[in-house]
């Protein structure tokens, strides 16, 4: 097996390496906290992108599919189809389907301890928002902005190092 060095989610690749093994991969029951601080719009962005584009080359089959379980194409789709079998106008429907996956959310949030305040309620929003656009553009490439480092993520999560963006 080759070195986790060379790949940016070693972590996944650790867990793959142990089953080959043949041991068992156990996860923890306790979330863990993940403190990342302020950050701006464009690190918000290229971090996203950076996830997506390690999911897309070490579970490119798991990736393709994840686009159905965005809650606003789920939102948008099951309005267009279930509004007129139902009689509800699509609109509302539309509008009811995302409250329902942002209660979910947010009950979620909650039940993890994770502070929920008006800031964070938009957040959700403006994220599940742009979630489809995002998965389009981590569709469109496979090089991530990672520390000041230009790297291109290979089939299987190998990485090359282009150079510096610093």
């Amino acid at each position: 097996m080759k070195t986790l060095g060379q790949y940016l989610a070693e972590d996944y690749v650790a867990g793959l390496g142990t089953r080959y093994l043949g041991q068992r991969v156990v996860l923890s029951q306790e979330p863990v906290t993940q403190v990342i601080g302020k950050y701006s719009f464009n690190d918000f962005w290229k971090r996203h992108i950076r996830w997506g584009r390690i999911r897309k080359a070490q579970a490119p089959l798991a990736f393709m599919v994840e686009i159905f379980s965005y809650p606003a194409l789920l939102s948008v789709s099951g309005a267009e189809i279930l509004g007129p079998y139902l009689g509800v106008p699509k609109v509302d429907l539309l509008w009811a389907l995302s409250f329902v996956f942002f209660y979910l959310d947010v009950a979620v949030m909650m039940s993890l301890g994770a502070s929920v305040s008006p800031r964070s309620l938009f957040a959700w929003w403006v994220r599940e928002a742009l979630a489809p656009i995002q998965w389009v553009c981590v569709l469109m490439g496979n090089q991530v902005d990672w520390r000041g480092n230009l790297i291109k993520v290979e089939q299987g999560g190998l990485i090359t190092v282009r150079n510096s963006t610093s």
